[in-house]
């Protein structure tokens, strides 16, 4: 879409432009916060049409949410390893196979 276009349904206050605003910037969605991406937005959007732009905080937040539930699979997710998981096996004198272990001490594994 067209910026100049965003920029007029802004004005004209339709619905679902926030909608169209997070379709166009898809790419810079997921690895900006919100402020940030706002004011982004807002310079962007005055470089290419000249004209001063201000985004509704709450609307871009709730279109941006949608975006993400519409992309599920599009958000950063923490990449763990099973050694990562197992990296602290906590036991108990009793489940450790050491003949000398005492009752009531544990240690890390």
């Amino acid at each position: 879409m067209k910026k100049n276009l965003i920029v007029q349904f802004l004005k004209e206050k339709n619905r679902n432009v926030y909608d169209a605003i997070a379709d166009e910037y898809a790419t810079i969605i997921l690895g900006w916060k919100i402020n940030l991406l706002k004011r982004v937005i807002e310079v962007d959007l005055q470089r290419h049409t000249g004209e001063e732009v201000k985004l509704n905080y709450f609307s871009l937040c709730k279109a941006v949410k949608k975006f993400k539930r519409k992309f599920p699979g599009s958000e950063k997710k923490i990449q763990t390893t099973p050694l990562a998981n197992s990296k602290y096996d906590f036991k108990d004198a009793h489940e450790l196979e050491e003949e000398a272990a005492i009752p009531g001490s544990f240690k890390l594994k």
